[in-house]
């Protein structure tokens, strides 16, 4: 089927209206990420970074440059779970003031062991739930079935492997019930 001038006009239009109706959508939790923020940076007693939302388009779900948190367009449509751990992390680079140095694994790891610092002070979390969103983030429900994390590419990040193993050393006490990667539960602890 050939359209017309008319309906390609017409197709763009809706094309455009899709795309400023998901745009709507996904920047209506903005006041929801920057009150988030806030609330970090208060727990800290300091004054709440900068936002800036763009549709980045080179894979990052969000950095930091010069103190700004930039997370992606489509970071605003993350499970509300997945959106904190995102700007905790954001905001613990800006806490550790290490967003300058570039991404090394190691960096990125203790930068993540702050996040979990960040979510129990912003939401009055345990050290358990805060380790919980950062544990499942990297795969970790995958880990406590005896299965390998699902590998993405995270610049800079190293292997959500190394990310898990780190937050086990950096919090102990969870080790009572999350595990390392290469774990095998005992047969009676397979859930079906």
């Amino acid at each position: 089927m050939q359209l017309t001038w008319r309906g390609t006009l017409l197709a763009a239009l809706a094309l455009m209206f899709v795309g400023c109706a998901e745009t709507q959508r996904l920047m209506a939790r903005y006041p929801e990420a920057e009150a988030f923020v806030t609330r970090a940076a208060t727990a800290y007693g300091q004054q709440p970074p900068s936002m800036h939302v763009s549709a980045t388009g080179n894979g990052w779900v969000a950095y930091v440059q010069d103190g700004v948190i930039h997370p992606d367009m489509d970071t605003l449509g993350f499970a509300d779970w997945r959106l904190k751990k995102v700007l905790a992390h954001e905001y613990a680079h800006i806490l550790l003031n290490n967003f300058r140095n570039g991404g090394t694994p190691a960096l990125e790891n203790e930068t993540d062991a702050k996040g979990v610092e960040v979510l129990m002070k912003a939401d009055n979390l345990s050290e358990r739930e805060a380790f919980d969103i950062f544990y499942r983030y990297a795969g970790g429900w995958r880990v406590l079935k005896g299965e390998l994390p699902v590998v993405r590419d995270a610049k800079g990040h190293g292997s959500l492997c190394e990310r898990i193993d780190y937050l086990l050393v950096r919090y102990p006490v969870q080790a009572t019930w999350a595990k390392p990667c290469g774990y095998k539960p005992a047969t009676a602890e397979v859930q079906p």
